[in-house]
C-alpha cells in the first residue's frame, strides 16, 4: 500500500476543517525562529519546529489508535517491524515533511484562497475560536497549551494547510486520464476496487445473554440449512424470506443486502465469502461468525465500467503520490534530522 501524505492531511484537515484561519497568501512562518533547541529536523532550508512536528504526531498517534482499535496503545507493539512509539515518530516527520515539500510547490505555483475562501474560512475560524473560549486571551491560552502555538502561529499554520490541500486539488484535477490507462490501473489493483452485493439471512447463535451455547448453535445452524433449500428454489423470494426470517435488523429493510469490499469492515468469515472472486452471481451458501450462521447469496459484481469513478480517484491519487515521490528526492528538499531534539520526544 503506497504512503500518501494526502491521507495524513486529509485526517489532520477534516478534522480542523472549522480551524481554517483569514488570508489567501502564505503566512511568513508558522513559529518564531527555530533554534537548534526547538526544531526538529529541517527540509533543505526550512526548519520544522516542535509546534509543528507536534501537530503531526498527535495526529500519528490517533491514526496508531484506530489501528489497534484501543487509546491504550502498547507502545512497545510491532507495526512494519518498529516498536509502535517509533513508527509514529517515523510517521509523523515523513508526514510534516510531505507537507513542509508540498508548502513551498504550493508557494512556488502561487496558490491562494479565494475571497469567498477566506471568508468562509474567517468564519469558520471564529466559530471554532469562540467555542473554546469567549475572549482572546483566554482563545490565545487554550490554543497554547493545546498545541504550542501562539494564535496567530496556529491560524497561519491552519492558513498554510489549506492552501496545500488547494493545491493538492488543483494539481490532481490537472492530471489527464484515458480509459487505457484506468484498465491497466484497475487490472494490478483489483483487490482494492473488488466490490460486490451480498444478501444474507442471520440466525443468531448466542443467547439473551450474548453466550454461544450447544442447543443455540445447533437450532441456528438447522434454521439456516432449512432456509438454504428454500433460497436455492427457484423462483425465490429472497427479500421476503430475509423479511421473515432474519435476525440481523440492520439489514432486514434492504433485503438482507450488504455492499462488501476488500477493506476489514465486517467479520472476516463474511467478508471473505462475499470477496472471493470465484464466486459467480447467484452462488448461495452458509458462513458461520461470531453472530451466528448467515445463509449467503452473492447478488452483484461491479464491473470496471460500474467502479470507474472510484478506479480514477485511485488512480489520479496514486499519480500524485508519485509526483510527491519524485519531489522528495530533490536535493533541495534534503532531511537533516536534529538528532538531540528528535530522539528527546517521547511518545505518547
Amino acid at each position: 500500500m503506497y504512503r500518501k501524505f494526502v491521507s495524513a492531511l486529509v485526517a489532520v484537515a477534516l478534522v480542523l476543517t472549522a480551524m481554517i484561519p483569514a488570508g489567501n497568501t502564505f503566512a511568513a512562518a508558522t513559529t518564531k525562529t527555530a533554534t537548534p533547541e526547538t526544531y526538529v529536523a529541517k527540509v533543505g532550508t526550512d526548519n520544522i519546529s516542535k509546534e509543528d512536528y507536534n501537530i503531526f504526531l498527535k495526529d500519528a498517534i490517533s491514526m496508531i489508535q484506530s489501528y489497534f482499535n484501543s487509546y491504550n496503545v502498547d507502545w512497545n507493539a510491532n507495526i512494519n517491524n518498529m516498536k509502535a512509539s517509533d513508527y509514529a515518530k517515523k510517521l509523523a516527520l515523513d508526514n510534516v515533511v510531505d507537507f513542509k515539500i508540498q508548502l513551498s510547490k504550493a508557494k512556488a505555483a502561487k496558490t491562494a484562497l479565494t475571497k469567498k475562501e477566506t471568508d468562509d474560512f474567517n468564519t469558520n475560524m471564529n466559530s471554532y475560536l469562540n467555542s473554546l473560549a469567549a475572549t482572546t486571551a483566554e482563545q490565545e491560552k487554550i490554543i497554547k497549551n493545546e498545541t504550542g502555538f501562539t494564535l496567530s502561529q496556529f491560524k497561519s499554520f491552519y492558513n498554510n494547510v489549506s492552501i496545500v490541500r488547494k493545491f493538492s486539488s488543483q494539481t490532481q484535477s490537472s492530471y489527464k486520464t484515458t480509459d487505457t490507462e484506468l484498465k491497466k490501473f484497475y487490472d494490478s489493483n483489483k483487490d482494492k476496487f473488488y466490490k460486490v452485493i451480498v444478501g444474507h439471512i442471520l440466525f443468531l447463535s448466542n443467547d439473551e445473554n450474548n453466550q454461544s451455547t450447544p442447543q443455540k448453535d445447533a437450532e441456528a445452524k438447522k434454521k439456516a440449512e432449512d432456509t438454504l433449500k428454500k433460497v436455492n428454489e427457484p423462483n425465490c423470494d429472497f427479500a421476503a424470506l430475509v423479511k421473515e426470517l432474519s435476525e440481523d435488523p440492520g439489514s432486514v429493510e434492504k433485503g438482507g443486502k450488504y455492499t462488501v469490499m476488500k477493506n476489514h469492515q465486517y467479520v472476516p468469515e463474511f467478508e471473505n465469502w462475499a470477496v472471493d472472486s470465484s464466486r459467480k452471481v447467484g452462488d448461495t451458501g452458509i458462513v458461520k461468525t461470531s453472530y451466528g450462521y448467515h445463509v449467503m447469496k452473492l447478488m452483484k459484481v461491479y464491473s470496471f465500467t460500474q467502479l470507474k469513478d472510484d478506479i480514477k480517484s485511485g488512480y489520479i491519487s496514486k499519480r500524485y503520490d508519485d509526483d510527491l515521490n519524485a519531489w522528495r528526492k530533490d536535493k533541495k528538499y534534503k532531511l537533516v534530522k536534529n538528532e538531540s531534539v528528535f530522539n528527546a520526544i517521547k511518545v505518547p
